[in-house]
């Protein structure tokens, strides 16, 4: 498997791909920001909140043709990891 998702104008770093939502027509990537800046929160007694911060890009098939189909190729490629 690419470590890499290339698109028309980003390098995408698989890694950090945490879902892709497919929507007919569309598809939303979330991305996840690095750990330091992803996590946020603390504990009191036990007890605590922790958030998680995404970046969701969206490729839509009429506006990004050539970024839907490279996404699309490579989601079928992928599949069965």
């Amino acid at each position: 498997m690419s470590k890499f998702l290339r698109l028309a104008h980003d390098l995408i770093n698989t890694r950090y791909i945490t879902m892709i939502c497919m929507y007919k027509g569309e598809y939303h990537i979330k991305i996840a920001k690095s750990v330091e800046n992803s996590i946020q929160g603390g504990a009191i007694m036990g007890s605590g909140l922790f958030t998680r911060d995404n970046t969701t890009i969206i490729i839509k098939e009429k506006e990004h043709a050539d970024n839907y189909k490279i996404v699309s190729e490579w989601i079928q490629k992928n599949e069965d990891l």
